[in-house]
């Protein structure tokens, strides 16, 4: 299927070549019976230094693999090797949508083209890796396995659903899932076809007019909501790549970056691009929250801080939502929030982390240097209401200095950024009642306000 020169192969284990660190003899061994457990015809390669490819000849039927031979190959994959993934393979000319069925059924869903090893050719090898698991142990994945994913670059899943919040289990929440595809149209398409009752009566428009409506108004998402799959209801909201990177990197309605702020449960693994914009997004958050707390404080406040960043002139806050939510997302989350964010701070050549304890410096120079690194979104917005203020027609590096100067630069940013999140918001939730039709935003409103008035201790 492809040449590969770590490895090679016989008809079943793995003969690793002398150089190859990854095996020695009782790794060997048990890699070999693991894969002969699987099935006798398997084979395995190391596609790089990170990946073991599993290949399999598709001249047999794939509907007695073992579900449990899998799990424990991959558990000795995780446990035992120093490899960071596994991959399925098999040959493309031979995959059928019920071939496909059956790996999701045992726990594996496609391989985006984009995340191959060079040396697996995404034209002739069809790849997939196994989806991930949610606190319980669930398959979170497999939610989505009624879904035409083979447009999609980047899957997650967020909320308290998937994520768990303090005081809070995952069991019976609905599991929020966002969707990132290349070609959202051909998304639609297909979706229409499979899970015509997943749409509203919109659903009639047909999927371009559907696309349109995704792309075209208020934080360029479309959601389907109360959609029960397998035991459990799932919304999930269809985003175009260019859309979600563009929110990412700008800003432009700091909507699905901001649930990004947050820890998320990744489903299926975003491209290098995608990759690199999250890592931007968080970066832009620690510059946004920095300016917006004083020169000593703790974590706790920083990821308090941070988690509220997009909440900010959300008038859900105000009105259909927990009280208390960003402190429970940050107290149930706070493993995670450190992992994301403590090496971001501790890299910051303006700030010194001591312990839980955090001091910056909020020089005009400092202040200015971190202005200077804000979304693109933000800072227009800076640069309007300054402009507007002062009667002048100045450029941003011009406002940024200014403000670096203000005593009220802190309260400055904080109006520009519930400036983009306010009407993002609310646009976004019309659009979202109009995607779910009349009976499922009632329910969903409901379900919002009674969760409100419990925050607010009306009803227990």
């Amino acid at each position: 299927m492809c040449q590969v020169v770590i490895v090679v192969t016989r008809a079943s284990g793995v003969v690793p070549d002398a150089s190859n660190t990854h095996f020695d003899s009782t790794r060997l061994r048990v890699l070999e019976g693991l894969v002969n457990e699987v099935s006798s015809e398997w084979c395995c390669h190391l596609a790089d230094s990170d990946t073991l490819a599993l290949f399999l000849p598709l001249h047999k039927p794939v509907s007695t693999l073992s579900k449990g031979a899998f799990v424990s190959l991959l558990e000795f994959c995780e446990d035992e090797l120093a490899v960071k993934r596994v991959l399925i393979c098999v040959n493309k000319n031979n995959i059928t949508p019920e071939i496909s069925s059956c790996f999701k059924y045992v726990g594996f869903t496609p391989l985006h083209p984009d995340h191959y090893p060079s040396k697996l050719d995404p034209n002739t090898i069809f790849a997939m890796v196994p989806m991930v698991l949610d606190e319980d142990g669930a398959h979170l994945g497999k939610l989505l396995d009624c879904l035409p994913l083979e447009t999609v670059s980047f899957a997650f899943a967020y909320g308290s659903g998937a994520v768990a919040q303090y005081g809070c289990s995952t069991a019976d929440k609905m599991v929020d899932f966002v969707i990132a595809s290349n070609n959202s149209l051909a998304f639609h398409e297909e979706n229409l076809k499979r899970n015509p009752a997943h749409y509203s009566i919109i659903r009639h428009l047909g999927a371009r007019p559907l696309t349109n409506l995704q792309r075209g108004f208020a934080a360029r998402v479309f959601y389907n909501t109360h959609i029960r799959h397998k035991g459990k209801l799932l919304k999930y909201g269809v985003v175009e790549c260019d859309d979600l990177q563009r929110d990412l990197l700008d800003w432009r309605w700091l909507y699905l970056a901001g649930r990004l702020h947050k820890p998320i449960l990744q489903v299926i693994p975003p491209t290098e691009a995608l990759a690199s914009a999250l890592r931007e997004n968080r970066a832009s958050a620690v510059q946004a929250t920095l300016l917006l707390l004083p020169d000593t404080f703790n974590l706790e406040q920083f990821f308090m801080q941070i988690v509220s960043l997009s909440y900010k002139g959300d008038f859900r806050m105000f009105f259909g939502e927990d009280k208390n939510k960003v402190e429970k997302i940050v107290k149930g989350s706070s493993r995670q929030l450190h992992d994301i964010y403590v090496p971001i701070l501790e890299s910051d050549s303006r700030t010194l982390v001591r312990g839980f304890r955090v001091e910056q410096d909020l020089s005009t120079a400092s202040i200015y240097h971190r202005m200077q690194l804000l979304p693109c979104t933000v800072l227009e917005r800076l640069q309007r209401v300054a402009n507007r203020r002062d009667a002048k027609q100045r450029d941003i590096e011009e406002v940024t200095f200014s403000l670096a100067h203000r005593l009220d630069a802190s309260q400055q940013l904080a109006d520009a950024v519930q400036s983009i999140v306010a009407p993002a918001a609310l646009r976004q939730t019309a659009k979202n009642a109009l995607s779910a039709g009349l009976v499922r935003s009632a329910i969903y409103s409901c379900t919002k306000i009674v969760k409100m008035l419990k925050s607010l201790h009306f009803l227990r």
